[in-house]
Formats: structure tokens, C-alpha cells, sequence
């Protein structure tokens, strides 16, 4: 059981990250959209929120 809430939270984790790697880059002005690790980063962290029973 602590083996799958760490890795729910692991999931969280990564998935904000890429979220917002990928909304910073998109926003930077360097002409570059970043729809893959956006995508990415909203399905891991969506993974993460319903394998800790938050969503």
C-alpha cells in the first residue's frame, strides 16, 4: 500500500513538472509549443490525483 501512494505521489510530482515545463516554454516567446509535455504532464498528474482517491 505505501509502495502505490509513493508512487501516486511520484506521479504528481513529475506530472506538475512537466505541466509546467511545458506551459513555460509554450509562453516564453521562443516560437516552440510544447502540446506533448503539456498532454504528459496533465496525465500523470491526473493519474497521481485518482490513485491517492483525490479526484
Amino acid at each position: 500500500m505505501d509502495a502505490e501512494r509513493a508512487a501516486a505521489h511520484k506521479d504528481i510530482l513529475y506530472g506538475a513538472i512537466w505541466l509546467v515545463v511545458g506551459i513555460a516554454i509554450t509562453f516564453s516567446g521562443i516560437g516552440l509549443i510544447t502540446y506533448g509535455a503539456i498532454i504528459y504532464g496533465l496525465f500523470r498528474l491526473f493519474k497521481g490525483l485518482s490513485n491517492t482517491n483525490i479526484l
